[in-house]
């Protein structure tokens, strides 16, 4: 019987845009408004808002879009608004560079002016966003296949968080220890022997052990490395309890391994 109930939750931080018609030549109208407006236009200004808004809201998951939407609003001196559609971005892009450099330049703006209002002297940088380019198709296909590879690699790993459930029900300590990293060390051991044979230990020593895991929810950090977190429920002849608890699974030659075990709490 099963006792893992699975639930994915792929934050799109490796999502493409669709293609849709009159995508390009709204982009390059846009932004070529962008470039050129002057701060004191105010209707020009408005209009570029709002279609900008109009691109981003057909376009969400879209980086070249919502950096330059930014880096608009940071021409115009909207800098709060620059930082709110910066951080909404990196959530579908947190690996993306230019969209992590635009927002540290406006972080250490408003840094700067904190400081301003301490120090008199202090002179402000103003900070001036870098535009993107369109996405280019190539990229999209590209970004495509690493959504596919990664959907691929959670449902390893969903997988592999069953089978070290079994494994340990089981009480099958070889089975259950092969899932960790080899020089695994467990939270308040000196060292992985020490960890191990505690581990050990406590699967052979109890008469039945069972386990059931609930509400499973992946996190993937890069390529190869996904949190896992879950509710765990334990109960032996000696011991029983319910936690929720965090698992890190890194890929190490061409197999996923545990890296890091928390107790997220009791």
């Amino acid at each position: 019987m099963r006792y893992l109930f699975l639930s994915l939750c792929l934050v799109t931080s490796l999502s493409f845009s669709a293609d849709k018609s009159g995508y390009v030549e709204r982009f390059e109208t846009i932004l070529k408004a962008s470039q050129s407006v002057v701060v004191t236009d105010s209707e020009r200004v408005k209009k570029i808002n709002e279609q900008w808004q109009l691109l981003l809201a057909d376009y969400p998951a879209d980086k070249a879009v919502a950096n330059n939407y930014a880096v608009f609003l940071m021409s115009i001196n909207q800098y709060s608004d620059a930082q709110i559609v910066l951080e909404k971005a990196l959530r579908y892009e947190a690996s993306t560079k230019l969209l992590s450099e635009n927002l540290n330049k406006v972080y250490a703006f408003q840094a700067q002016q904190a400081y301003q209002g301490v120090f008199d002297e202090t002179n402000l940088t103003i900070p001036q966003g870098q535009w993107s380019t369109i996405q280019q198709k190539i990229n999209k296909n590209l970004s495509l296949a690493r959504v596919t590879a990664l959907n691929n690699s959670m449902e390893k790993v969903a997988n592999q968080i069953e089978n070290w459930r079994a494994s340990w029900a089981d009480q099958n300590s070889n089975l259950y220890l092969s899932f960790y990293k080899n020089d695994f060390l467990g939270k308040g051991f000196k060292s992985h022997k020490s960890w191990r044979a505690t581990r050990e230990y406590s699967l052979k020593n109890p008469k039945f052990i069972k386990i059931v895991i609930s509400n499973v929810t992946l996190f993937p950090m890069s390529e190869t490395l996904i949190r896992a977190e879950f509710f765990q429920n334990y109960q032996s002849n000696r011991f029983k309890d319910t936690i929720k608890k965090s698992l890190t699974w890194q890929l190490l030659q061409g197999e996923w391994k545990i890296v890091n075990e928390s107790i997220i709490y009791n």
